[in-house]
């Protein structure tokens, strides 16, 4: 048996429903096999970066009174920000000696270096998967398929349809197609990505030797206009900007909404009782809930995965590393990691539990979607800067909204040519532009109509790519013209 100052200290954050009991029942477990007592600490997500981040810089050896973890849980996005600041150690002796990392999506691994590096900093726990779900009984009544909304195009026309429908739940509400919880929320930037991605673009591009802002590019801005059309038609999204991501949730849990943008924990809820943060008995679990594939654009459709990552702080103690890695290897355990995410419904980090999951068609969605197009954030340190500035251009829109709403897509430009420039001041990314012309694109761009019709959205996809074979075949006969005179003229 270990000895008293052997006593492992584990930070996490509350991950939901049943998760407190989960995870002690899950250490309690390690400490009879092992003999190695587990404190678990629980942080609330809104502060545990900061409070982490403040912590973790401090060595015990100046600062006696700093009680230091010795494993802790890391947003995905957050790891190379710990790993540049030197706040958490290497972790590749964990991966050779105790963990197949083989087990794990690359995708997710990638988010535990820094950019381009070789070095692990961290293993992924498990995974936040977003997708599109919809209220099984409205979907049924009004004879949907999945096909039906396969893309962006065709997902604005279904909206129109549910709409146009006035279709009621239980209690003779109308129910609303689709929502977005925007106000003051931090989700956004994950709400939008896999919209961007689908149309080509994204938040940061690398540019040489470094990285710099994306959001002016025009597959981006193109992007960024289908999504400002989920609140911009407010006869259609309601809610779209007097609700958050949570009361957006709980709306389609009332089922007064028909289709909805979701982490996979919402499925595990609804089969749990209130007492441990369940939602057994809502309308939506009366009504029941599918998964459908996320809609692409003029690309594959993506699916968006973040997650959890374990980390060893760099300055725990010294005595623990040993156990430390222990009780990481214990918690990344096929059978361990099954049991805790089951219980809590985000999916599991390792390939071979997943397919077992996928045998629930709820499930079997996200996981296609993740092994055909799963996608993450860039793994960079600035990240959480970045995501700041996206979060708050989204905030301010939706407030701009409100305060004018007679105003045209376009007149909200500067707020994303703001963003622009903070995410290039975050990046240290000194680009060279007109203002007034790139603010002048960015208009242009939003006041373009959102395509509604898939061949129109093709059709607008090419455009580009036409305008590029023409200018390049006209190059091409200057080039013969030039050469054929010029040999005439030598003779």
């Amino acid at each position: 048996m270990a000895e008293p100052q052997d006593t492992l200290v584990l930070w996490v954050m509350d991950d939901g429903a049943n998760s407190t009991n989960t995870l002690k029942s899950v250490t309690e477990s390690f400490t009879e096999e092992t003999g190695i007592p587990v404190d678990v600490r629980f942080w609330n997500w809104g502060d545990a970066y900061d409070k982490m981040r403040l912590t973790l810089a401090q060595n015990p050896a100046n600062h006696a009174d700093v009680e230091m973890p010795d494993v802790v849980q890391l947003g995905s996005s957050w790891v190379p920000f710990f790993a540049q600041n030197g706040l958490i150690d290497p972790i590749d002796s964990v991966l050779s000696q105790l963990v197949d990392v083989s087990r794990f999506l690359p995708e997710s691994m990638k988010d535990s270096r820094i950019g381009k590096g070789a070095q692990s900093y961290s293993l992924p726990w498990f995974l936040d998967v977003r997708g599109f779900f919809v209220n099984a009984k409205v979907w049924n009544e009004l004879g949907l398929k999945e096909n039906d909304i396969d893309s962006f195009s065709k997902f604005h026309q279904i909206i129109r349809k549910i709409d146009q429908s006035k279709i009621k739940n239980s209690v003779g509400t109308v129910v609303s197609p689709f929502e977005f919880g925007i106000k003051s929320d931090w989700t956004a930037h994950q709400q939008m990505a896999p919209i961007l991605w689908s149309f080509g673009g994204d938040f940061v591009k690398e540019s040489g030797n470094k990285y710099c802002s994306a959001l002016t590019d025009s597959a981006t801005l193109f992007g960024v206009n289908q999504y400002l059309n989920f609140f911009w038609e407010l006869e259609l999204f309601p809610y779209a900007l007097q609700d958050n991501s949570i009361q957006g949730t709980n709306r389609f849990v009332n089922s007064e909404i028909a289709i909805y943008y979701g982490t996979s924990e919402l499925i595990r809820k609804l089969e749990l009782d209130g007492e441990v943060g369940g939602l057994k008995g809502s309308p939506l679990a009366n009504d029941g809930i599918a998964v459908v594939a996320t809609p692409q654009g003029v690309g594959p459709a993506v699916t968006f995965v973040g997650g959890s990552h374990l980390a060893l702080p760099k300055y725990g103690n010294p005595r623990r590393k040993k156990l430390a890695q222990t009780l990481v290897s214990y918690l990344l355990r096929s059978d361990v990691m099954d049991f805790y995410s089951s219980h809590i419904g985000f999916l599991p980090a390792d390939k071979n539990v997943m397919q077992k999951w996928s045998k629930d068609p709820r499930y079997s969605r996200l996981i296609e979607g993740l092994n055909k197009n799963g996608r993450s954030f860039i793994n960079i340190p600035e990240w959480t800067q970045v995501e700041g500035a996206i979060n708050a251009m989204v905030g301010n829109i939706g407030y701009y909204r409100v305060q004018h709403p007679t105003e045209s897509p376009e007149s909200v430009a500067s707020f994303v040519l703001y963003a622009h420039e903070q995410i290039n001041e975050i990046l240290d990314c000194k680009e060279t532009f007109d203002r007034t012309e790139l603010l002048r694109k960015i208009q242009l761009e939003l006041r373009k109509h959102v395509i509604e019709k898939p061949e129109e959205i093709q059709k607008s996809a090419g455009i580009s790519l036409r305008y590029r074979l023409i200018v390049a075949s006209i190059i091409c006969f200057i080039i013969l013209v030039i050469t054929v005179v010029k040999h005439y003229c030598k003779r």
